[in-house]
């Protein structure tokens, strides 16, 4: 089963997919949205846990997050960075623009996860 829900301005608020796992729905992907005054996508926060693993939790942190900055009032994505559960930043995309509008690069930035433990 796939539930949606609106905000006030008819606007995709969040998004769950529901599975039956032992005869009981359980739900498995979770997506909350948030927008800007002027109605631009800011922030998405995304979940997907498998029914074997008992499904979403209502109370944990989100597994991903996306954030999402604008060139000005347009509706030019300027960065979209992606984050893990712990909020720390996976990997930034920042887009390049000509005059006219038109996309025509992207840079892509890999965050460095520090290592524990060492080899031997």
């Amino acid at each position: 089963m796939v539930d949606y829900a609106w905000d006030d301005l008819d606007r995709i608020d969040r998004f769950r997919i529901y599975t039956e796992h032992n005869g009981a729905p359980v739900q498995t992907d979770d997506a909350r949205y948030a927008y800007d005054a002027l109605n631009r996508l800011v922030r998405e926060q995304e979940s997907h846990v498998p029914k074997e693993q008992g499904g979403v939790s209502e109370t944990a942190a989100p597994q991903r997050t996306s954030l999402f900055t604008f060139l000005g009032s347009s509706r030019f994505h300027a960065t979209e960075r992606h984050e893990n559960a712990s909020a720390q930043s996976v990997i930034t995309k920042t887009y390049r623009y000509d005059a006219l509008g038109v996309r025509y690069g992207m840079d892509t930035a890999l965050e460095v996860q520090p290592r524990t433990g060492c080899l031997v």
